[in-house]
């Protein structure tokens, strides 16, 4: 296996097993310590991240991430993908509104040592809210 491609399987387990089947043990062994996320609506950091994604887990509890394209060249990984939940908890004070989404998204991973070092993440973040509130 070529070092793009286990760069590939890096980002494809981080969405599909550690994400898709909230198994956030696996972000020892896939994410850097020091892993920085750059997004508009989050703080950065790993901490930030998965603090994000249990709030997301917890408001769409049958959240699924499916991978449309995943392209690597040297230490780069960029993924398209949709993000796809129903909103069936609370979510940050606004009570379940029954609502389904998807909403599509891109992210720029850069991997060091095996791991996931940074992401640069970019999602509709205003067609999610228009689906999901209106």
């Amino acid at each position: 296996m070529t070092a793009t491609d286990s760069n590939k399987d890096i980002v494809r387990r981080h969405i599909e097993e550690a994400i898709n089947n909230r198994r956030p043990e696996l972000w020892a062994e896939l994410m850097a310590d020091d892993f920085l996320l750059h997004h508009p609506l989050l703080e950065p950091g790993r901490a930030a991240y998965e603090a994000a994604l249990q709030t997301l887990w917890t408001a769409f509890p049958d959240l699924q991430v499916e991978l449309l394209d995943i392209i690597a060249e040297g230490d780069r990984v960029a993924i398209r993908y949709v993000e796809r939940g129903t909103h069936q908890g609370d979510l940050m004070g606004m009570p379940p509104t029954g609502r389904t989404y998807a909403k599509h998204g891109m992210t720029m991973y850069r991997l060091a040592g095996g791991r996931l070092a940074e992401g640069w993440l970019q999602e509709d973040d205003a067609g999610y809210q228009q689906q999901l509130f209106g």
